[in-house]
């Protein structure tokens, strides 16, 4: 679904001028969305280690916040699950966005894979690298904190940190 909603987007971008501005900036700020959100969190992840805890207790925060609101509105507790899409948009659907517009000139359904499922893991390399673009940005986070943070503790406290870890 991803694949043709980038297709229209791309086909109805030719007629923005003809519709209400409203309508116009709707469209454009869905069509990019992906885009800054991948840059902020990628920006974030390189930025430091509470950067990062922030980014995903925000990303929480706002899902259960809309999943309350779910909930009193449908009078439904199931509605609070609606919190783990954010999860799931951060982790499976933004990657898979991009593998949608790599994608894009391939007319092939991009399920039918589901027959072969041992043999189909081309869908796994946008997932595969979002987690080595943010495992790397974790990594370095970590490094920088560790040098900035280091040299300040004394000896008696690092013996205390290696011993606790073993």
């Amino acid at each position: 679904w991803t694949k043709s909603y980038f297709r229209e987007w791309l086909y109805n971008a030719k007629w923005f001028h003809k519709h209400h501005l409203w309508m116009t900036y709707e469209s454009v700020i869905t069509g990019l969305f992906p885009f800054f959100v991948t840059i902020t969190v990628i920006r974030l992840f390189y930025v430091g280690v509470w950067n990062i805890v922030l980014i995903l207790v925000t990303i929480q925060l706002v899902g259960l916040v809309k999943s309350i609101y779910a909930c009193f509105l449908r009078r439904n507790p199931i509605m609070i699950f609606m919190s783990v899409y954010s999860m799931l948009y951060m982790t499976s659907l933004l990657p898979a966005k991009y593998w949608a517009i790599l994608t894009i000139n391939k007319s092939g359904w991009g399920t039918s894979g589901r027959k072969k499922i041992v043999t189909n893991f081309i869908p796994l390399v946008p997932l595969i690298a979002w987690f080595l673009i943010l495992g790397g940005g974790l990594a370095y986070s970590i490094y920088r904190e560790v040098q900035i943070h280091v040299p300040n503790i004394d000896r008696l406290r690092l013996i205390y940190i290696g011993v606790g870890l073993g």
